[in-house]
């Protein structure tokens, strides 16, 4: 009797082991799109651009889950807005209440996301929007924590480049659209030259007479 008490003793506790250390771990997912939603890691000053964090949670629920992205950038947006949805996409509102920015020493600056509780296979969504307005490069370091676990990362890197300037204009072809041309069957031009300080001789000396 006793042999077999100990044993489902054993067995209950490797399944209760077994069950209780599942933990859970979110997936991270980052990257910039255009104004078509085509995902893009260069763009060109004046164009409108979209940076994504998506935090995709597995089968268990998590109590206390952050995002910090850290950004190090020489790109500034103008038009600036960012956004959160905690339905997987179908409604976002003002992300503001739940980004907290910090500037660090070394010019980088930190943004904090606190997204609380995550619910089994919630997907969260931060999405920033803004149009690039100088050359350079934005790199975006994100991280997803459970607590103070780090359970995935994820990097963006957009170059921003100038416009190409527009091609130069043939100065022949300018020149020459601004040309009346003499026609083959036309007097020479010394001819009429000629004639035309002849004829200009002959009213002065007609005046002096």
């Amino acid at each position: 009797m006793r042999k077999h008490l100990t044993a489902a003793m054993f067995l209950f506790i490797v399944i209760a082991a077994f069950s209780g250390t599942v933990a859970a771990e979110a997936s991270l997912d980052t990257y910039h799109t255009d104004d078509q939603g085509n995902e893009i890691t260069e763009a060109q000053v004046g164009d409108t651009v979209e940076y994504f964090a998506e935090v995709q949670n597995d089968e268990n629920e998590v109590e206390d889950a952050t995002l910090n992205i850290t950004v190090d950038s020489d790109v500034y947006w103008t038009n600036f807005m960012q956004e959160i949805s905690f339905d997987g996409g179908v409604t976002f509102v003002d992300a503001t209440p739940f980004v907290n920015e910090v500037d660090n020493p070394d010019g980088t600056y930190n943004y904090n996301v606190a997204m609380g509780s995550l619910d089994p296979l919630q997907l969260i969504i931060l999405r920033w929007q803004g149009v690039v307005e100088n050359a350079g490069t934005s790199i975006k370091d994100a991280t997803v924590y459970h607590g103070t676990t780090p359970t995935d990362t994820s990097l963006a890197v957009l170059i921003v480049t100038e416009p190409a300037p527009p091609a130069p204009t043939n100065a022949t072809t300018a020149v020459a659209a601004g040309t009346v041309v003499m026609q083959k069957t036309g007097a020479p031009i010394g001819l009429l030259v000629m004639a035309i300080l002849m004829l200009a001789s002959g009213i002065l000396l007609t005046r002096r007479k």
